[in-house]
């Protein structure tokens, strides 16, 4: 029979989650009275406690072992376990026989993580300030939980004290299961520039010391071609040029992207995939409209390539040589007024 009797009891440990192998002392505190107290770990009884008789007693003594103490007439048990095994992780109740009172504590087995797997594994091609969640890391199961970090390596492979921590810029959600737990991190962020040919990696911890990432990708940060600019004989030309026929005609187009722009020149008469323009024995009827066009396909990872171009006009006058002379009259003598 099970009776109503007021008593406080405490079940108490330092650590909960311990490795195996390990002694884990708890103790188990009973208010005054003739009490008799049993210790059982998830329903099987373990050890107990006649106070009456001062009489106390363990199952197994190659497991456990068992001292008692009155401490400001308070009942202290002492309950160790010798060497921390599987089978001995779970609950372990102290109860006062015949009451409902009682006092629980739960032991884990630690479990070290050993891995943590990061997608993609390769070098990624991101595009400039666009935002991307690709990232994922996934640990090997651990108890604690697994706590993932991530770091880009500021471009200095193998030195790690300058590596920038982005842990911020992440998620994680955590799986549970009876072996422990497991974390999975999702990263979003918006790559910039700055971004390119940096290394990206996570490290994984759960008390017992750091792992990094299986892979490191490289970011490549994809970028569109910029408008070109023509130059000549290295003189930047803007909007209009003028020849003196029979000469010869150099333009040079530049573009910047990444992948590099593929530079098409397209004149009045013909076209040519070339970022130097060089027209030898230039004539009239070569006058036109002259168009410098950068072209890229860019192909950022797990997204459909597209191609992007940017073009520049420049308007190409060729004159005779007694129009060219009589211009550069015209021009000295209005300076000189």
């Amino acid at each position: 029979m099970i009776q109503a009797y007021s008593c406080d009891v405490s079940l108490t440990t330092e650590r909960t989650t311990v490795e195996l192998g390990s002694r884990v002392a708890m103790t188990c505190k009973v208010c005054p009275g003739n009490s008799i107290v049993k210790i059982n770990l998830t329903g099987m009884q373990i050890a107990d406690y006649w106070k009456p008789l001062n009489f106390y007693s363990v199952t197994n003594t190659s497991a456990y072992s068992i001292s008692t103490d009155i401490l400001n007439n308070i009942s202290h048990i002492y309950l160790t376990v010798l060497s921390l095994t599987k089978d001995q992780a779970g609950t372990y109740t102290c109860q006062i026989v015949g009451t409902q009172n009682q006092s629980s504590v739960t032991l884990l087995y630690a479990v070290p993580v050993n891995y943590v797997e990061m997608i993609p594994r390769d070098k990624v091609s991101l595009l400039n300030n666009v935002t991307t969640n690709m990232f994922s890391c996934t640990s090997s199961t651990g108890r604690p939980t697994p706590v993932i970090r991530w770091y880009t390596d500021n471009k200095t492979p193998g030195y790690y004290a300058d590596d920038s921590d982005i842990t911020t810029l992440a998620s994680s959600i955590t799986n549970s299961s009876a072996s422990g737990d497991t974390t999975t991190s999702h990263l979003t962020f918006t790559p910039s520039t700055d971004d390119h040919g940096q290394m990206l990696y996570c490290n994984v911890s759960n008390g017992y010391g750091q792992i990094m990432s299986n892979t490191t990708p490289l970011i490549e940060i994809l970028r569109l071609p910029s408008k070109p600019v023509i130059f000549h004989n290295a003189n930047l030309v803007n909007g209009s040029i003028t020849v003196m026929e029979n000469k010869t005609l150099s333009l040079n187009c530049v573009s910047e992207g990444n992948p590099n722009p593929t530079i098409t020149w397209i004149t009045p008469s013909f076209s040519r995939s070339t970022p130097v323009l060089t027209i030898t024995n230039i004539q009239t009827n070569d006058t036109g409209m002259y168009t410098c066009r950068a072209n890229s396909t860019l192909s950022p990872t797990n997204s459909i390539p597209f191609e992007n171009n940017i073009t520049t006009l420049l308007s190409t006058e060729v004159i005779c040589t007694y129009e060219y002379v009589k211009q550069i009259a015209i021009t000295h003598n209005s300076n000189n007024t």
